[in-house]
């Protein structure tokens, strides 16, 4: 995986979050409790959050770190899979770190 690779998915990631708190406000920072279900994975969100860490060690740190990112991470997990594909067309090829961290989750 290249850096420019890792650094376009952080930077996708931040600006999504980004627009999000805009639109949605301080409600974007609601905690989801770690047993939150990810949809037709079999999974809760610490599996996918444990998957996304396997996966990209280095872009999970800065996830984790940043909580409006963390949050927005979050928010795509427990999605339904077709709310996930939506999101996932609109940010492009730069959403495939975390569209394999929770499709895999189910591994971890």
């Amino acid at each position: 995986m290249t850096t420019s690779f890792v650094r376009r998915s952080v930077l996708v990631l931040a600006g999504a979050a980004a627009l999000s708190i805009g639109v949605a406000g301080p409600a974007a920072f609601a905690d989801t409790p770690e047993t939150a279900t990810v949809p037709g994975t079999g999974c809760d969100l610490m599996d996918a959050e444990h998957a996304f860490h396997e996966e990209n060690p280095d872009v999970w740190t800065r996830i984790s770190n940043n909580p409006a990112t963390l949050a927005r991470f979050e928010g795509f997990a427990t999605s339904t899979p077709d709310q996930r594909s939506a999101m996932q067309s609109q940010w492009g090829s730069d959403a495939g770190a975390v569209t394999r961290a929770v499709d895999t989750c189910a591994q971890w």
